[in-house]
């Protein structure tokens, strides 16, 4: 059997946007490739001009809206962060969404962890 840590990589995304309406903004990353998992240990967000309510984190995909964090009371230009472990499997994307927006706001949502890779020939759960 192959240590796990030979098919473990690290990952790390940043996305931006720039709110146009007053409502909700939403940041994706992935979807996740074929064959891939991603392990995320930190989800981080940042309004940098104003301040929001709250950024919901989610994974979506197939139908599914799953809900995994609330980041509440989020204060102009303080990063807020999130540790713990959310496993991203394939064909889904991890969604941030900041509530309350106002026009013109600049958010920012990173995150880190690894991309697992199933080995070849390797038997599916």
């Amino acid at each position: 059997m192959t240590e796990f840590q030979d098919f473990r990589f690290p990952i790390t995304r940043q996305g931006m946007i720039v709110t146009t309406v007053a409502a909700a903004a939403d940041i994706d990353f992935g979807p996740v490739p074929s064959g891939h998992l991603w392990l995320i240990n930190n989800v981080a967000v940042w309004n940098e001009n104003n301040n929001t309510d709250t950024a919901r984190v989610s994974i979506i995909g197939f139908g599914e809206d799953h809900h995994l964090i609330d980041l509440i009371d989020l204060a102009d230009g303080v990063v807020c962060s999130a540790h713990g472990t959310y496993y991203i499997p394939e064909g889904r994307l991890l969604r941030v969404r900041f509530i309350n927006m106002q026009i013109g706001d600049r958010c920012h949502a990173y995150l880190c962890g690894f991309d697992v890779i199933q080995p070849t020939g390797a038997k599916h759960a």
